[in-house]
């Protein structure tokens, strides 16, 4: 699989999101919508620091 914008690299896991057929509805929906996909990762990191995971930024929690 190539990526069609020259100089442009796919990783393997960008590949496997494609290939997945579990995962291309996931990545088409942020491809279309960049605020649901701000809000979503904005709570999934935010939870993870809950859980315990804060050494990414000190604790600090993120909003939009």
């Amino acid at each position: 699989m190539t990526d069609s914008q020259p100089g442009i690299i796919m990783l393997p896991t960008d590949v496997a999101l494609l290939t997945d057929k579990n995962m291309v509805a996931w990545v088409e929906l942020y491809a279309a919508d960049k605020a649901r996909w701000e809000r979503d990762f904005c709570a999934a990191f935010t939870k993870l620091q809950e859980l315990g995971v804060d050494n990414f930024h000190r604790g600090k929690t993120y909003s939009l």
